[in-house]
């Protein structure tokens, strides 16, 4: 873990930030970041969270505030409260501005002992972990104003001090846009003028150099009324004469052996400056550039390495070691460093044979030279070894399938496809050479096709560009069917398919198995427990084999214990399960997996609404182990991990005709997606629930589909298609004799009269089902459609009558001991009181909700952001107005966190005095 305070506040875990959205949780973790674990007061915290007066929750709101923020961090820190205040204890984690400082004094003890290249190499480390101002858009904050003009003074120094050893080095041509923009945002730093000013002299720009100069003088004049110092008096007298101590010694030219930059090579380009930032600043040894086959790690390495050829005038050497070729054999490291000494000079009668011999040669030949050494293609790092300079004046760029972990020192980046416009801007270029016109929806739709992965989109033009009569639509068309789509994305030589194939051969027999199980379930992304499910295997023995996967680059990690397969990788192991896997242990396989996420839907299902037993029966029963969500914190988590796969999952078992099995997954998944309002998901599902209830054709099952669908429609705003599926699973439950869903359908239909405002036609039928609920005995129920009666009671402007409804529902749902119906009607109750003038009683029964909100474990849920939201209201009615955008706040944090509002939406409400209500708000108040 290693905390950031050097740009925006956050975190990573295994290089992957961390999202903290709450601007108050930022705040906090900030301020006790900044005091490295020294203890940071209550009072001072109270002051920094709220400037205005803090309301009387405050102390009550940052005790919660702390217990999120530990929540997010997880294990491995810990935030302790004594009699001092709250302190931070970073236990094994980083902290990039510690880190920073720690690397800014190694280049200051290098530059004092004269070592000019550590020198540049630590300074350059420390300012490559900044990612803006420190502390990000917390940085004018009153409580870490002066921590972060500190940090922000040592960068400056220590780019002051990097730039000197540059320069000392000769890499003047390369440091010019920095210290144009240096001066450019420190107009009257003399030190970086005269940095400046050098650096364009020695490249051969006297004339501009001058004209840096005199800018300087007239501005120090005219905005300070000073004269330049003596420093910089000295160096522009020094320019005039052409003084000799301003130049750097020649060197003779060094072998260049570096592959012509690509002509075609097209995006990355923050990338790219990053790169080349860090290999003629840092100069690692090595850098790896990691990646798939086909993402175009060659391609970018090479283009970097023309980028910096400049900084390295003792040569640059490269190496093609042949360790992902389709039918190439990788080189040996005896070979690799025969050919690297012969390019050093040494005559090949005198190359050791010996490959430990070999390899200390090639180290004395290269120390204390400024070579630039590029490995590509490399297999493994047991090749790459031997071939790495101990100087530090060299620096190494390596390409590889792999991440080459072991490799100690070495700087990884992990090298991903395309993004949408940088594929669509690659292909534009290469058909554009042979005159093949392009629309935008045929660019999109072949870049989409070719996963934006750069070695098909270069054979999916050449493939145009060769067939005299194709155009691009005919091919995006070709491509569209995927049996036939790696077949289409061959020319010559080259192939996706081979190329994926290399990776593959490299697989012990347990990992080719798991890979190409991965594809027997088309979702997004898979989670170690549906992996496991799929190959019947232990999780420890899945995580093992993902984690191999992962490092060939065939499968992605894109969060802990979950993981994606690229759409080519994905049609490649579809071909390899066909050819490999019988039929039977392939659907028995699925099986498993849909078993799965069947018993993990109950589980979820079961503890949202455990009232609803019918809900995890329907159906067949499950063979797998039955899993156990801690609670709705736990379901939720895995709701919004699962929220795009379960639509997929529904659509699998339909695909299978397994109808049973399609309606007990629609009517488990229902309740935990509805309540993270997950409406567009449970829409899909329940149009295919709708159809394996037709086909089953039983009453019960039509009754559920139907009336899920209408839930649905209401909560998406189609309200006449919701009345017309609640209808119709109404008269399936009548005409069954089930009084309970008869009872339910009733209720949700009113709730959608009242949501079109017909009151009479909705009390009507909260009537209905209130009698049939009691007379059923079902008080869950009837606790529900009393809190609903009561809402339109409310809207209706009858206010007596809807208290009267919520504290019937309220008293039933304390008989029944349901803490989130309490919630609930807690919140009605609330709103219903405001709405009479009495704002008082309106924001006690809104802090009782919220408090039940937290005794029954549905925070951060929706129900949540509606009494945050209320409690507001309420207090701006008694003309609080601070601390009611305090709760508006967090309530539209919450919604956003949810994905019911946008990010615009978020910061019009924070920024607004009074807000208006969030549409998913006023559906529900």
């Amino acid at each position: 873990m290693e905390f950031t305070i050097l740009g925006d506040v956050g975190f990573t875990v295994d290089g992957r930030p961390i999202a903290i959205r709450s601007v108050r949780k930022r705040l906090i973790l900030a301020m006790l970041l900044a005091r490295r674990g020294a203890p940071v007061s209550s009072g001072r915290l109270l002051d920094a969270l709220w400037e205005h007066e803090p309301p009387k929750s405050a102390r009550e709101n940052l005790r919660v505030y702390v217990y999120r923020l530990r929540t997010t961090l997880g294990a491995g820190t810990s935030i302790e409260h004594d009699a001092g205040g709250y302190r931070l204890h970073l236990g094994q984690a980083g902290l990039d501005a510690a880190r920073f400082e720690e690397l800014v004094e190694q280049g200051d003890r290098a530059r004092s002992g004269g070592d000019r290249v550590n020198a540049a190499r630590w300074y350059g480390e420390a300012l490559s972990l900044w990612r803006g101002r420190a502390f990000g858009e917390l940085a004018d904050h009153p409580s870490l104003r002066e921590e972060s003009h500190r940090l922000e003074e040592r960068r400056l120094v220590a780019q002051s001090c990097r730039i000197d050893a540059e320069l000392a080095l000769g890499a003047h041509a390369r440091l010019l846009p920095d210290l144009v923009g240096l001066v450019a945002d420190h107009p009257f730093s003399e030190g970086f003028r005269a940095q400046l000013m050098l650096a364009l002299y020695r490249s051969g720009r006297q004339n501009d150099a001058l004209n840096v100069y005199q800018e300087g003088r007239r501005l120090l004049a005219e905005e300070l009324g000073l004269a330049p110092g003596p420093e910089l008096e000295a160096l522009h007298r020094a320019i005039l004469g052409h003084e000799r101590h301003l130049e750097l010694p020649g060197r003779p030219p060094g072998p260049c052996e570096l592959p012509a930059d690509p002509p075609m090579f097209t995006g990355r380009t923050g990338l790219v400056e990053q790169l080349t930032a860090e290999v003629a600043g840092e100069r690692p040894i090595p850098l790896v550039v990691s990646g798939g086959g086909g993402v175009g790690k060659s391609a970018l390495a090479i283009h970097v390495a023309w980028a910096v050829r400049d900084d390295f005038p003792d040569g640059q050497l490269y190496l093609n070691l042949h360790g992902a070729s389709p039918g190439g054999r990788p080189l040996q490291p005896i070979e690799a460093l025969s050919r690297l000494l012969r390019s050093l000079g040494l005559d090949a009668a005198a190359v050791p044979a010996d490959p430990d011999e070999a390899a200390a040669r090639f180290r004395s030949l290269t120390m204390g030279r400024r070579l630039l050494i590029v490995l590509d293609n490399v297999r493994d790092a047991a090749q790459v070894r031997p071939l790495l300079p101990a100087s530090r004046t060299c620096a190494v760029l390596v390409t590889s399938r792999k991440a080459l972990a072991s490799l100690e020192g070495q700087s990884l980046c992990e090298l991903g496809v395309l993004s949408d416009d940088d594929s669509r801007a690659l292909l534009t270029r290469l058909i554009a050479r042979h005159g093949v016109p392009a629309d935008e929806e045929s660019l999109a739709d072949v870049a989409r096709h070719c996963g934006h992965l750069p070695l098909a989109i270069s054979i999916a033009a050449a493939r145009v560009a060769t067939q005299g009569t194709w155009t691009l639509r005919r091919l995006a068309r070709r491509l569209t069917e995927e049996r036939r789509r790696l077949a289409e994305l061959e020319t010559d030589d080259r192939a996706v398919r081979a190329s994926l194939q290399v990776s593959y051969r490299d697989l012990d027999p347990a990992q080719a198995r798991l890979f190409r199980y991965l594809s027997l379930l088309d979702l997004p992304q898979l989670g170690t427990d549906t992996v496991a499910a799929l190959t019947g295997l232990p999780h420890t023995d899945v995580e093992s084999l993902l984690d191999r996967l992962a490092d060939a680059h065939l499968v992605e990690a894109v969060a802990p214990g979950r993981y994606c397969l690229h759409d080519l990788t994905r049609l490649l192991a579809r071909e390899l399960t066909a050819a490999e896997d019988p039929a039977g242990d392939r659907a028995a396989a699925v099986r498993r997996a849909l078993d799965a996420y069947l018993a993990l839907a109950r589980n979820a299902s079961a503890i949202v609404i455990p009232v609803a037993v019918w809900r995890t029966t329907l159906g067949p029963a499950t063979s797998a182990p039955p899993p156990r969500f801690a609670d709705r914190q736990d379901v939720y988590a895995w709701v919004d991990a699962e929220a795009a796969n379960l639509p997929a999952v529904v659509g699998t078992a339909a695909a299978l005709a397994a109808d049973d099995l399609v309606t007990a997954l629609s009517a488990a998944l229902f309740f935990p997606l509805y309540e993270r309002g997950r409406w567009r998901e449970l829409h899909e599902i329940a149009e295919l629930a709708m159809a394996s209830a037709d086909r089953l054709g039983g009453a019960h099952h039509r009754a559920v589909a139907h009336s899920d669908m209408g839930y649905v429609l209401a909560d998406l705003g189609r309200h006449s298609d919701a009345i017309r599926h609640l209808e119709t699973s109404r008269e399936l439950y009548h005409e069954s004799g089930n009084r309970r869903g008869e009872a339910a359908q009733l209720d949700r239909l009113a709730v959608v009269h009242s949501r079109l405002g017909r009151y009479d036609d909705a009390i009507v039928r909260f009537r209905q089902s209130v009698g049939l609920e009691s007379g059923q005995g079902n008080r869950f129920g009837e606790a529900i459609t009393l809190a609903n009666l009561g809402l339109t009671y409310r809207r209706a402007g009858r206010l007596e009558e809807a208290i009267d409804a919520y504290e019937g529902s309220l008293a039933i749902t304390g008989e029944i001991g349901d803490s989130v119906g309490t919630a609930i009607a807690l919140g009605h109750l609330a709103e219903a009181h405001r709405r009479c003038g009495r704002s008082k009683e309106a924001a006690d029964y809104f802090r009782q909700a919220l408090d039940a909100d937290r005794v029954a474990g549905d925070l951060g849920s929706c129900t949540e952001a509606i009494h945050w939201w209320g409690l507001g209201l309420a207090l701006d009615d008694l003309d609080q107005g601070a601390r009611a955008r305090d709760c508006w706040s967090r309530s539209a944090e919450l919604l956003y966190e949810l994905n019911l509002i946008d990010a615009a939406e978020r910061s019009a409400i924070e920024a607004a005095a009074h807000p208006r209500t969030p549409e998913v708000i006023l559906r529900n108040m």
